[in-house]
């Protein structure tokens, strides 16, 4: 519920913006122009805003793209094939950098 009434509120004070500027500002640039009501200013923004989600958050159409995609091990399971000399090697980093005591790496 707090989403969509910021995502509206948002609309319509963009909306009211895009109206403002467009009537008082470029009113001076162009002499033939048409005035743009509030809702024409918010259906310009939320027209950009379909563009700008379709454009970061879209996916092509027509073509197929598979993503073969490799797992990376967890941490445990990196841990668990270390050799007990690589093990002693972290536990002695994170005792140096971390500050953490020689009986919390432990466990």
């Amino acid at each position: 519920m707090m989403y969509a009434v910021s995502i509206g509120g948002l609309l319509v004070c963009n909306g009211f913006m895009v109206m403002l500027i467009w009537n008082d500002l470029l009113s001076d640039v162009m002499e033939h122009q048409h005035h743009l009501s509030f809702l024409e200013g918010t259906g310009i923004t939320a027209f950009a805003y379909v563009l700008v989600f379709a454009v970061k958050y879209g996916r092509a159409t027509g073509v197929s793209r598979t993503r073969t995609r490799t797992r990376t091990p967890s941490a445990a399971q990196r841990c668990a094939e270390m050799t007990p000399e690589q093990r002693s090697a972290l536990r002695n980093e994170l005792v140096q950098s971390c500050g953490c005591s020689e009986t919390q790496t432990k466990s």
